[in-house]
């Protein structure tokens, strides 16, 4: 009898059919086909998220100014020129 390794289960097998896989599954398996022939496919839906979820953060009932936005990339940059 085999036992794995420190307790661990082994994984279940992956759905093959997209339609079986949750949202944030059936996005991780879109990405996988599509990072071959885009490499910068995450990084661009994760600034597009970060983006998204920003602007959120610093909206108003007026919108979102650009200097809150600009400030805020200027200090996660680590300095303002």
């Amino acid at each position: 009898m085999k036992f794995p390794v420190f307790g661990r289960r082994p994984a279940p097998a992956r759905p093959t059919s997209p339609s079986a896989l949750s949202g944030h599954g059936a996005v991780l398996d879109h990405l996988r086909r599509v990072e071959t022939e885009q490499p910068f496919a995450r990084p661009s839906l994760v600034g597009r998220l970060l983006f998204d979820m920003t602007r959120k953060m610093i909206a108003t009932d007026r919108g979102a100014r650009l200097e809150d936005l600009l400030a805020i990339l200027a200090s996660t940059g680590g300095f303002v020129r």
